[in-house]
């Protein structure tokens, strides 16, 4: 539900709060929603409420990612041709 709401930007905070509240969910179970998805909260001007959105995802530096060279399986990993597997069985 939350992440629906706020797919679109950012939406105020009493908005979703009444949207959950019209859904059902209790204000716990929106917090925990708030932690979980790690909301970004902001105040834009000292107008108005506060302002919810969901975070772009932010991508892990290269270091952090295997690989492409690294293979579980060595040359193993990918089928081989009918012709190959002839010449295993040899």
């Amino acid at each position: 539900m939350v992440t629906g709401v706020l797919a679109d930007g950012p939406v105020s905070a009493a908005k979703v709060i009444e949207k959950a509240k019209a859904d059902g969910i209790k204000r716990m179970t929106l917090r925990r929603a708030e932690e979980a998805l790690s909301m970004a909260k902001e105040k834009p001007s000292m107008r108005g409420g506060r302002l919810w959105s969901i975070p772009p995802k932010v991508l892990k530096p290269a270091e952090d990612v295997q690989e492409n060279s690294l293979s579980t399986f060595g040359d193993l990993e990918h089928l081989r041709e009918p012709e190959e597997v002839a010449e295993v069985q040899l």
